[in-house]
């Protein structure tokens, strides 16, 4: 009987084992994807690009604007909007709305 026991309590044992690292290992993989997509997986930077604000600085919302946009040499009129994290940035013209946030 003893010995049915002790097998047993090491049966007991070692699922609660695989369990906890089992658990461990889910946690360190959801850490690492979350880090992974906050650190611009695949996400673009939140804000306004430094151009908009740059096109609007000392301007007020409504006031028109042009900026350059990256990668390209000609610039772009627009119309200064207040963003959602209240900065004054050029948002050009036909360009989708700023995500709210």
């Amino acid at each position: 009987m003893k010995l049915k026991l002790d097998q047993t309590c090491r049966q007991i044992v070692t699922a609660r084992l695989v369990l906890a690292g089992t658990v461990l290992t889910v946690g360190i993989l959801a850490a690492a994807i979350a880090d992974a997509q906050g650190a611009g997986g695949g996400q673009r930077p939140r804000g306004a690009p430094p151009e908009a604000l740059k096109a609007c600085a000392g301007k007020s919302v409504g006031d028109s604007c042009e900026m350059q946009m990256r990668g390209q040499g000609s610039s772009v009129p627009g119309e200064c909007i207040a963003t959602p994290d209240d900065q004054i940035a050029c948002m050009p013209e036909g360009a989708p709305p700023p995500p709210k946030s």
